[in-house]
């Protein structure tokens, strides 16, 4: 970190609770350089049900660099009140090629409360250490300003893409990519992909709730419609899905595909479509 020197932390928590203090006391908030997941927890968990005032006057102003943006933006293509919040200007996204933190940064606006995440946990500065606050606020006001604001993608336009991906993919080629996972789900740097971005390689479906998984389960030969729910642990077992509770989402807890491919995530729906073409064909 580049703010923190000489500093004694107040404690330690989870960055999910670093964003909600900083929400709850001292909005508008900066996150700079965020793990996509654990912010999208930390956000939409606190706008679970707000009135529409309070969300407005709690904005989240989130920085990365181009490397992970794709994460954050993939990320809070999730649920439709991401998309909300986004249109109420409750959150923005921007990225910046630097950033002024080596690590995730969350701010408050009028720096009476800092917290600096180191790892898993944060440490937290209070009024007592005010000129610490400033220089993380100023640093991170400054580098939001800077940066270049991102669209989020609608749901509707992501639904039409999958859609046109499932009317031009066959079983064959649902059954070859399903294989594909399979083999490589185990490859070094293995990672997960959400299920909007599975949905444009295999037209698995944008949203995962229980009857869709349930479907992808009985086509594939893992566990029939009628016994999803109990067997749905095989999934598990083969690697092949996480569930990941996500607050504030539409439905049943989100569910993933996992997949080895960390690029892909960064790609447009039709270069995917084009790299999933590519590795079918050369299999």
């Amino acid at each position: 970190m580049t703010i923190d020197a000489g500093v004694t932390p107040t404690g330690s928590r989870t960055f999910p609770d670093a964003v909600r203090r900083s929400l709850e006391t001292n909005p508008p908030v900066y996150v700079l350089s965020p793990p996509p997941a654990l912010l999208a927890e930390s956000v939409l968990a606190l706008f679970a049900d707000p009135p529409v005032d309070t969300a407005v006057e709690r904005p989240v102003r989130v920085v990365t660099t181009p490397g992970v943006r794709a994460d954050c933006l993939d990320t809070f293509r999730v649920g439709q009140q991401a998309a909300e919040l986004v249109d109420m200007g409750v959150l923005s996204f921007r990225a910046a090629e630097t950033l002024p933190v080596s690590g995730p940064l969350v701010v408050g606006e009028n720096g009476a409360t800092t917290a600096v995440t180191f790892g898993d946990a944060y440490a937290l500065f209070d009024a007592a250490d005010r000129g610490v606050a400033r220089v993380g606020r100023d640093r991170a006001r400054e580098a939001y300003e800077a940066a270049t604001p991102l669209s989020v993608p609608d749901r509707p336009r992501w639904r039409a893409v999958a859609s046109d991906l499932r009317d031009r993919t066959d079983e064959a080629t649902l059954s070859a990519l399903v294989a594909s996972l399979d083999a490589r789900r185990s490859a070094p740097g293995a990672r997960t992909l959400d299920v909007p971005t599975v949905a444009l390689l295999a037209g698995a479906g944008t949203t995962a709730s229980q009857k869709a998984i349930a479907r992808w389960c009985a086509e594939h030969d893992v566990a029939a419609k009628s016994t999803v729910s109990t067997r749905k642990q095989r999934l598990v077992e083969r690697g092949l899905l996480e569930t990941v509770p996500v607050a504030g989402s539409v439905g049943a807890p989100v569910h993933r595909l996992a997949f080895a491919d960390d690029h892909l995530s960064a790609l447009s729906p039709a270069e995917r479509y084009a790299v999933a073409a590519d590795v079918l064909t050369a299999a």
